[in-house]
């Protein structure tokens, strides 16, 4: 009990009173009496962040980003994009639009009261239309060069299986391989380094195939052809292979060839045993072989027939006519087509049966049978030549003519060099110029060509493009022009009112309109992009290259060393260069006044007064000369050579200077828009490019291995390329 406290000592009193009570508290909270310590605030979590956006984005079209963020404290948030051009924004999902097309860093930060947390996305701004889903060389999709025709090739198909309905692998002439997963409709390639020349492929599914060629090549593949690996041949075996062919069992495999070669591997190719014919049968070259199963194989060539049917320990031979390709359904029945004739046995090939020894269109024209594929003893497909295709249900009794309407025209149909069928209703057959051609249904046969017509054989010397979208060009030796409007995924013909067998050079002028060279000095105009045209006719020698400045003011040059100038965008003065010697093969102006002209024997003339003077800045007598020239320039100029080199002047060709570029090959076409950034492309596929204005040259891989002609640019990562047997390239990513 508390007695009286006076009133000057309640005071302290209070003051003693309240430290009780607040120990007690401190206590009570568990903290500790003595120290008179308070606990600190529990810490926040600092927020985290991931850039999402599309890796592959359109030039015309502003970026969307969207940050994938963590924040579990729930604080408010700052954001901090910097788009990797210059550009910055504070906004949480900011749309970006890129004044120039390349590759770009991407970062935002994030930051709360608690931290911040950083992320960066790499990405790419370009004219990416056009290249969905074509055969590109980069690593990702519309990655470098993309092949926009001939799709899937230009080159000669020459051996096919289909492993499934969907699932077809072919072989072309230059090493290249082809695999299909859908039936046929597109197609992905890739090239197989070996010397050898490969003859044949087989498959079992989408990732495990196998091709052979000369020397005794084998080769095989269990990533859909990513990687390749050789199995083990026995010593000495040096025979050219010309045929393969697997058993169900993905493990038993033949390949056959020059001189009675026979070659056995039953495991997968790993290793393979010899059971060649005798010395006195090394006249039979067997170039085609049907594998039954492990234990029974057919085998036939131009002059013989094989057979076993003990897994390849004895092999019964017999004499055969021009028979092109054989296949078999058990150890008595196989058919072989013959150059004018399918026949059959029954016996195991005691005896053949000639079944069909016409086509069945009612052309008139011979039967030339390249191929035969028999599915089962009743379902039997066979191709010509021609570009037809018959069919047989019954065992060969009766055929039904289901040739695709392309093989009744005069020139322009399908060569069928072989026929593979699946099932009685899926079947694919391939040929010259990378024909393909395939049923769904076991009756209508559809193209499955993409690009330019896949019977166009002739060669794109030139090339003219407007903007990413649209272009035009002319082909050699077909009368037609083509041109684009969805950035080359297709080009439509348009037959041009005079002969375009000859047509030299294509040109724009401006946003509409294009120029270009024809037949007997002919001069073509478009004003639609390439739509439709109009002729008319110069008087002058024959034209082989056109240079527009402006819109009225056009250069050309040709044969005879010719040189024709136009100010007024019709009427022509043929000028004086007294190269009287010399045929041109290409032009290139500044202006009215400033022209070069580069050609044969060495020769490069130029004129600084509209062509009244003209100065000879080369020459020569040897046949060499410039494929191309271009400048930028009244000073500054290039050419290429035909002796592997590239030129360059920067006196406006007072001293023309060889640029080392590093490859073995002729460059035909050279392009730039500012100088710094060129591109040169030529012989065998090669195109090649520098960033700093020709000093140093990086090469880079263009998937074809045709002669490459011309080359034009949107900016400095968009770019078409053109080339002989209708190839066309285009990239958005600068070829990388």
């Amino acid at each position: 009990m508390i007695g009286h406290i006076p009133p000057r000592s309640w005071h302290k009193v209070s003051n003693w009173i309240l430290l009780i009570f607040a120990g007690a508290a401190i206590t009570a909270c568990g903290g500790s009496g003595s120290s008179g310590s308070t606990p600190p605030a529990p810490s926040a979590t600092p927020p985290t962040v991931k850039i999402a956006a599309a890796e592959q984005n359109e030039a015309a079209t502003p970026v969307k980003f969207s940050p994938s963020i963590s924040n579990p404290s729930g604080l408010p948030l700052q954001y901090a994009w910097n788009f990797g051009d210059g550009q910055t924004s504070a906004n949480e999902q900011p749309e970006h639009r890129y004044a120039a097309t390349g590759n770009y860093l991407v970062t935002v930060t994030i930051t709360s009261s608690a931290g911040t947390s950083t992320s960066s996305l790499p990405i790419q701004v370009g004219y990416f239309s056009g290249l969905a889903g074509l055969d590109c060389t980069g690593a990702k999709n519309a990655q470098g060069w993309c092949r926009q025709s001939h799709r899937p090739t230009s080159q000669d198909l020459k051996s096919l299986k289909m492993a499934s309905k969907n699932v077809a692998w072919t072989l072309g002439t230059k090493n290249t391989i082809f695999r299909s997963t859908d039936g046929g409709n597109s197609w992905f390639s890739k090239r197989i380094n070996t010397t050898a020349t490969l003859k044949a492929i087989t498959a079992v599914d989408a990732n495990t195939a196998w091709v052979v060629g000369t020397g005794g090549f084998e080769a095989h593949t269990q990533d859909g052809g990513a990687t390749w690996r050789s199995g083990r041949m026995p010593d000495g075996a040096s025979a050219d292979l010309w045929a393969i062919a697997v058993a169900r069992d993905a493990n038993t495999l033949w390949a056959t060839g020059e001189q009675g070669a026979i070659f056995k591997s039953t495991d997968g190719g790993a290793t393979w045993s010899n059971q060649s014919m005798e010395q006195e049968n090394y006249i039979c070259r067997l170039s085609s072989v049907s594998v039954v199963d492990a234990a029974t194989a057919w085998a036939a060539g131009p002059t013989c027939i094989a057979r076993t049917s003990n897994g390849g320990q004895q092999w019964i031979k017999s004499d055969g006519f021009n028979i092109r390709s054989i296949s078999a359904v058990d150890a008595n029945t196989a058919w072989v087509s013959k150059s004018s004739a399918i026949e059959k046995t029954s016996d195991g090939g005691k005896t053949w049966t000639e079944q069909l020894n016409k086509t069945l269109s009612g052309t008139g024209v011979g039967a030339q049978y390249t191929s035969v594929s028999a599915v089962d003893a009743n379902t039997i497909f066979a191709a010509d030549f021609s570009g037809f295709i018959v069919k047989t249900s019954d065992g060969g009794k009766t055929w039904q003519d289901q040739s695709p309407p392309q093989a009744l025209t005069c020139c322009g149909q399908p060569h069928f060099s072989t026929i593979a069928a699946f099932d009685a209703n899926n079947a694919i057959a391939v040929g010259l110029s990378g024909v393909v051609y395939a049923s769904k249904d076991g009756v209508h046969w559809i193209s499955q060509n993409k690009g330019l017509s896949a019977t166009v054989s002739g060669d794109i010397r030139s090339i003219a493009v407007f903007d990413a979208n649209h272009a035009a060009l002319f082909t050699l030796g077909d009368s037609l022009a083509y041109y684009t409007e969805n950035g080359g995924l297709t080009w439509s013909p348009h037959e041009s009112p005079r002969s375009l067998d000859c047509a030299r050079d294509i040109a724009k002028v401006n946003a509409t309109s294009l120029l270009g060279l024809g037949c007997n000095s002919s001069l073509l105009r478009s004003t639609d992009q390439g739509k439709t045209w109009n002729f008319t006719y110069l008087g002058a020698q024959m034209l082989t290259a056109i240079a527009p400045v402006g819109e009225n003011t056009v250069w050309a040059a040709g044969e005879g060393g010719t040189v024709a100038l136009s100010k007024n965008g019709g009427s022509w003065t043929v000028l004086t260069s007294r190269q009287a010697n010399v045929t041109f093969n290409a032009i290139a102006a500044i202006d009215e006044n400033i022209a070069w002209a580069a050609g044969d024997h060495n020769t490069i003339i130029h004129t600084t007064d509209a062509g009244k003077t003209w100065t000879t800045q080369t020459s020569g007598s040897t046949f060499d000369g410039y494929t191309s020239i271009i400048a930028l320039n009244a000073n500054t100029a290039w050419a290429t050579h035909s002796s592997e080199s590239v030129m360059a002047t920067v006196d406006g060709g007072a001293t023309w200077v060889k640029l080392e570029t590093g490859v073995p090959d002729v460059m035909r076409t050279i392009a730039t828009l500012d100088g710094r950034v060129l591109w040169a492309a030529g012989m065998r596929g090669k195109i090649i490019r520098s960033e700093d204005g020709g000093k140093t040259w990086l090469a880079q891989e263009s998937g074809v291995t045709e002669n490459l002609t011309d080359i034009r640019l949107i900016d400095n990562n968009t770019a078409w390329v053109s080339g002989e047997l209708g190839a066309i390239l285009k990239t958005a990513t600068g070829g990388k």
